[in-house]
């Protein structure tokens, strides 16, 4: 018996990635960067409208912050502030559809 597929969560598949070589690692990230970001405070992202911001951070929450205008989208408690989930980050996109455009170091 042959198994076609493999269904995991975003943890075990974080945790299976960080077992494989550098190398392999970076294979990985380079066929899908989409699937291996890690959402911090300092990261940058995009909306659809073009607006700039940047992933804050305030006492155990995050904050996207416009970059442009100060303005705030959305403020979030969250778990790390160094590892926002995807469900954290969609509380803190509110509804608006953004794209990572320069990860912190």
């Amino acid at each position: 018996m042959m198994i076609k597929a493999l269904a995991v969560n975003e943890k075990d598949l974080k945790t299976i990635f960080s077992v494989l070589s550098p190398e392999f690692q970076s294979q990985l990230k380079g066929l899908y960067p989409g699937l291996f970001v890690t959402h911090k405070v300092g990261n940058r992202y995009k909306d659809s409208e073009g607006n700039r911001y940047v992933l804050a951070h305030e006492s155990g929450h995050v904050a996207m912050v416009n970059v442009d205008n100060g303005s705030i989208l959305a403020t979030v408690r969250v778990g790390n502030v160094n590892n926002v989930t995807e469900e954290e980050m969609e509380r803190v996109y509110s509804g608006k559809e953004m794209k990572l455009v320069k990860e912190a170091k």
